[in-house]
């Protein structure tokens, strides 16, 4: 997880670099990771425990 996150962050910063804008010169750095990690929590990991529920629930049935 650590190292999504970690790639997450070096990918913004990429970006912010290329449209002008120094990672160290924003000034909330606190809320951006927290924004970056709620943004994986949601997009990352809620499909993915929607897709580990719904297998899981597929998987049982098709055994039971």
């Amino acid at each position: 997880m650590l190292n999504v996150l970690g790639f997450l962050s070096f990918l913004a910063a990429i970006g912010l670099n290329a449209v002008g804008l120094p990672i160290t010169a924003l000034p909330h750095s606190l809320d951006i990771a927290l924004f970056a990690f709620w943004f994986g929590v949601i997009v990352v990991g809620l499909p993915l425990w929607g897709l580990l529920h719904v297998s899981d629930n597929v998987l049982g049935f098709l055994r039971g």
